[in-house]
C-alpha cells in the first residue's frame, strides 16, 4: 500500500515536471520508429522525450508509468525534431555521463532523434542548440555502475 502511494506520488511529480517543462513524453512498448528508422526496439516500455507535441506519441505519460533515466543497459530516448530533412544540433552537459547508442540524422544534416545509455551516475542536461526548438532543455538522471 505504501509502495503504491509512493509510486503514485512519483508519477504525479513526473507528470507535473513534464507539464511545467513544456515537453512531450510517451512510452514505447514496441519499436520506436522515427523517419523510417528504428531508434529503439526493446520490449520494455520507455518514454520518448521531445520539445514538440507533434513528436512520436505526443500524449503525456500515464500516471502509472514513471519514466526511467538512462542506465548502462536501458537508454533514454529523445526526438529533437519532427522534420526528417532538417535535424538539429544539441549538447549534453556534462558530456561524459552518457554515450550515444543510436542517432537518427536528417537527410540534410542535423540530428532528428537520439538514444543515450549511461556511463556513470549523476544528472545531465540536454539542450537543443538549433532549429525551431532552439533553447529547449531537459534535465535527466543517469544511473550507471
Amino acid at each position: 500500500m505504501v509502495a503504491r502511494r509512493v509510486g503514485g506520488v512519483i508519477a504525479i511529480l513526473m507528470l507535473t515536471l513534464t507539464a511545467v517543462m513544456g515537453c512531450s513524453a510517451t512510452t514505447a512498448a514496441r519499436p520506436v520508429v522515427i523517419c523510417g528508422t528504428t531508434l529503439y526496439s526493446g520490449a520494455e516500455g520507455l518514454f520518448v522525450y521531445s520539445p514538440s507535441p507533434d513528436a512520436v506519441g505526443p500524449h503525456p505519460p500515464d500516471a502509472s508509468q514513471a519514466p526511467p533515466g538512462a542506465t548502462s543497459s536501458t537508454p533514454i530516448l529523445f526526438q529533437l525534431s519532427t522534420d526528417c530533412a532538417n535535424g538539429v544540433r544539441y549538447s549534453v552537459v556534462p558530456n561524459d555521463l552518457v554515450r550515444v547508442e543510436k542517432q537518427i540524422r536528417g537527410t540534410r544534416g542535423g540530428v532528428v532523434a537520439v538514444s543515450f545509455v549511461g556511463l556513470r551516475s549523476s544528472h545531465a542536461m540536454l539542450t537543443v542548440l538549433t532549429g525551431p526548438s532552439s533553447g529547449w532543455s531537459l534535465s535527466f538522471t543517469v544511473a550507471a555502475p
